[in-house]
């Protein structure tokens, strides 16, 4: 494989840290806003679901601002990371595991938030 080729697992592990953060932040800020103001649960939902697509997306834009070509594997890898730790952070949280739809779903979408931010960072130079 030749060097531009090669997959950047630091940038990857930078990236999935860095989204892992923001989103943490994402949920401070609407814990915060819901204690003062009144929000249905499900428009909490769809904030904190939100919240991870849009880190998954943000950590791989920069990630893939740092290599050549392969943005859309560097960004898969991004969102595929962020999802195992999230799910293994849920697992152990929630002594279980819940296998649904809703599962597929935050799979799906954080891998397409990654790849999304992955071509978005290779084409911003």
């Amino acid at each position: 494989m030749s060097e531009k080729n090669k997959i950047n697992f630091r940038g990857i592990g930078k990236g999935i840290i860095f989204s892992i953060i923001l989103t943490a932040i994402f949920i401070v800020l609407i814990a915060t806003v819901t204690y003062f103001i009144d929000i249905s649960d499900k428009i909490v939902s769809v904030l904190l679901f939100s919240s991870t697509v849009i880190s998954t997306l943000i950590g791989a834009l920069l990630v893939t601002k740092g290599v050549q070509q392969n943005g859309l594997i560097h960004g898969m890898f991004v969102g595929l990371g962020f999802f195992i730790l999230i799910l293994i952070s849920s697992i152990i949280t929630n002594k279980g595991f819940n296998f649904n739809i809703n599962l597929i779903t935050m799979l799906l979408a954080n891998v397409a938030g990654g790849m999304l931010g992955g071509i978005l960072g290779i084409n911003s130079k």
